[in-house]
């Protein structure tokens, strides 16, 4: 089983030499005295800086969007409450 252990290990260790990734050692396991250690591979990120600052920026752009599309829709209910008969009743009422 130790050797099954090792010939993954290795494999892993190749494949990480071979895309140019970091091989970093850790400590050894404290399961059994005569273990070589583990290693640690870092993998590459699934998405770039570059991706995430582009998804931000479409965000911002939808949200920049939509606030401007809320706004128009309040202006317009206010102008039309502004219009209304019962404002036009309220205004008269307060300021008589």
């Amino acid at each position: 089983m130790q050797k099954k252990k090792d010939v993954t290990a290795l494999t892993a260790l190749r494949k990480a030499a071979s895309s140019h990734q970091s091989v970093t050692p850790l400590r050894s396991l404290p399961i059994k005295s005569n273990s070589t250690g583990a290693f640690c591979v870092a993998l590459p990120a699934t998405i770039t800086k570059k991706a995430l600052k582009r998804t931000a920026k479409r965000m911002d752009e939808a949200g920049r969007k939509a606030r401007i599309l809320e706004n128009a829709i309040s202006n317009i209910a206010q102008r039309n409450r502004f219009r209304s008969i019962f404002h036009s009743v309220e205004q008269l009422a307060q300021s008589g």
